[in-house]
């Protein structure tokens, strides 16, 4: 029902302007006519929704008898006469109270109130009694007008004074409310001033969008989390990057078997020095081992930096990069997990553009350069970063994460050598190949996919539903093989189709708390689907069919959840549990508020969320006291 009133709101919002164009050039009274039903019907269809929705009834009826009343007035208003004036702005004036008080129920009287009002009021009496350029044919009128004027300046000022609310509803009415007061001046300019043409138009142009917004505020009033202009937003932003996907020069990185074939994959890219970019616990098992041995008899010198920390800062990258240039290398090689690829990616970030700081780079399309030639080795099946355009970091400054996307972050190579996970211990087999399952499903439920990045999504689900606990429990080269090939998947499924909220809310923790990134994935992925409510049933089902855990005639809602009870099924087979013991109720405005910038509009989800609705996510993620 909520897109079939916007779309008649819209309608209905075309034929008031093309209606108030035709009147401007043609004026007549059956056509202004028209033109006053269209934002009453807006009014009444709005109305018909709020209710439904359980909006405020005061409200909802208030600024309907308003848009009434302001309709009648603006008929009898046709007629210039002196006694149809009056008549006009009586009914004019009885509406703004009823706009007036609409507005009071939104926001009980306050001083601010009165302060707006007189602010508006004092000139605009001033203004209507004293400029020479009014003439109103008797004192009577004159009074008529500044009567109005105060009637008009209490609607606008309480308009105005709502502002503090920071609302999407606010705004609507106090931008409505001061187009009424820009029209209604221009009606008496017009009717009783030397200047008529201009002020004519510009009363026009004013009134009909005035009332519309104000017919379109019944609807906003009933609308639960994200507001309407900035859903409008989020849904452009993320169509028009849909529609350039194809286009955009996303590339996928070379597969390299084994790592014994980097040497040649060097001496082919006229490239003589890598920094191995690395973390202690790899580098610490001996990991590298393996590809030291093959630069060394290929007679390639190389660097490492092993200084890579869990969720990498900004400070990281800084000496990563540092070790670069004074080791004199030309190319960097990702060995690890995610960590280590996004130190990588970040170095590279500021060496090909050495002016600027990582924060500056942030978002989306900013880096633009070539960065040096870039190698991933994965040394987890999970991250998928060896496919991806991002990398995540976190501010030394602030503890918060941020990402920096860009084409030139794609690795050049992906080398997906099974032998490097042979060692892996259980809980970073099983929270890597969770937070593979996570990317796959979030691209596949997202709003941005097309039939390649499904396609990746699919198989990487069926993948890992089927390899993962072995290759948890029993370790097998097949099935290690295998989730490094489902995670590469599902990588280059949502480096195109994006990720949602699951990835959002993950983050924030990782920057706060150091929360291993797949593990705040396995714990939010069966708590946001099952959030999402049948706005992923459908797509949830088509995970099921396909992964033999439904049948085509299973119903949605069943099917769905059985995916999601699938899910939770692994989460205890790994120990994983169900909520965090270290999420602090102090901490989660703030949490929400970055989980909610990250996310909108970029992350092209099933349904949007604000800020609000993410802390009920950290409240249900969570374990607390009280």
């Amino acid at each position: 029902m909520k897109k079939t009133v916007l779309a008649l709101n819209f309608v209905l919002l075309l034929a008031i302007i093309a209606l108030d164009i035709v009147f401007i050039l043609s004026p007549g009274l059956v056509l202004k006519s028209i033109t006053s039903a269209c934002f009453v019907l807006a009014g009444i269809v709005s109305t018909v929704y709020a209710l439904k929705a359980g909006a405020e009834k005061r409200f909802v009826c208030l600024m309907l008898t308003g848009l009434v009343l302001a309709m009648a007035g603006d008929v009898v208003n046709y007629n210039t006469a002196d006694a149809y004036f009056i008549s006009g702005t009586a009914l004019f004036a009885v509406a703004h109270v009823f706009y007036a008080a609409a507005y009071f129920c939104l926001n009980k009287f306050h001083y601010t109130d009165l302060i707006a009002a007189a602010c508006i009021f004092v000139p605009s009496a001033l203004f209507i009694t004293l400029a020479p350029i009014f003439d109103f044919g008797g004192v009577l009128m004159e009074i008529v007008c500044v009567v109005y004027a105060f009637i008009l300046s209490v609607m606008v000022g309480k308009a105005l004074s709502n502002l503090k609310m920071r609302t999407a509803l606010s705004v609507l009415i106090a931008v409505g409310s001061v187009l009424f007061y820009v029209s209604d001046l221009s009606l008496l300019l017009n009717m009783f001033g030397k200047i008529r043409t201009v002020p004519r138009i510009l009363c026009l142009a004013t009134y009909y969008p005035a009332q519309f917004m104000l017919a379109f505020a019944i609807f906003e009033s009933a609308v639960k989390g994200v507001n309407t202009f900035k859903a409008f937003y989020c849904r452009l932003f993320q169509t028009v990057l849909k529609i350039a996907l194809p286009v955009l020069p996303y590339k996928d990185p070379e597969i390299v078997s084994k790592i014994e074939d980097i040497p040649q994959t060097l001496k082919k890219n006229a490239k003589c020095k890598p920094l191995i970019v690395t973390d202690k616990t790899i580098y610490g098992l001996g990991l590298c081992k393996g590809l030291e041995q093959s630069l060394k008899s290929a007679g390639l010198s190389y660097c490492v930096f092993s200084e890579v920390v869990a969720n990498p800062t900004t400070d990281n990258v800084a000496a990563a990069v540092k070790t670069y240039k004074t080791g004199g290398c030309d190319c960097l090689i990702a060995f690890g997990g995610g960590s280590p690829m996004d130190c990588a990616k970040g170095a590279g970030a500021l060496i090909a553009r050495p002016k600027k700081q990582l924060s500056a780079l942030r978002g989306i399309l900013k880096v633009i350069k070539k960065i040096p030639l870039l190698i991933a080795i994965p040394t987890t099946a999970g991250t998928g970063s060896e496919t991806t355009l991002a990398c995540v970091i976190v501010d030394s400054g602030t503890r918060y994460k941020y990402a920096v996307n860009d084409f030139p972050l794609i690795p050049s190579y992906a080398v997906l050598d099974e032998e490097v996970t042979m060692t892996l211990p259980g809980f970073v087999v099983s929270t890597t190949g969770m937070d593979a399952l996570t990317h796959a499903v979030e691209a596949y439920i997202g709003k941005s996919g097309n039939r390649s990045t499904r396609a990746d999504a699919l198989d990487a689900v069926k993948t890992v539903f089927e390899n993962l606990e072995v290759s948890f429990s029993e370790g097998t080269r097949e099935a290690r093989k295998n989730m490094l090939i489902a995670s590469h998947k599902a990588g280059r499924a949502f480096s195109k189709a994006y990720v949602g909220y699951v990835h959002a809310v993950a983050h924030s923790l990782g920057g706060k708390y150091d929360t291993p990134h797949g593990l705040a994935n396995a714990v939010l992925l069966p708590i946001v689907l099952r959030e999402y409510g049948n706005s992923v049933h459908k797509k949830l089902k088509e995970i099921a069919v396909y992964c033999n855990l439904a049948a085509a005639d299973t119903p949605a809602d069943e099917a769905a959840e059985r995916v999601i009870s699938k899910i939770e099924q692994m989460n205890a087979t790994f120990a994983i549990p169900s909520k965090f013991d270290f999420i602090k109720k102090e901490d989660i405005d703030g949490l929400a508020a970055h989980a909610e910038k990250e996310a909108n509009p970029l992350y092209p989800v099933p349904v949007l969320w604000d800020r609000e609705k993410l802390k009920q996510i950290y409240l249900k993620a969570g374990i607390y006291a009280d």
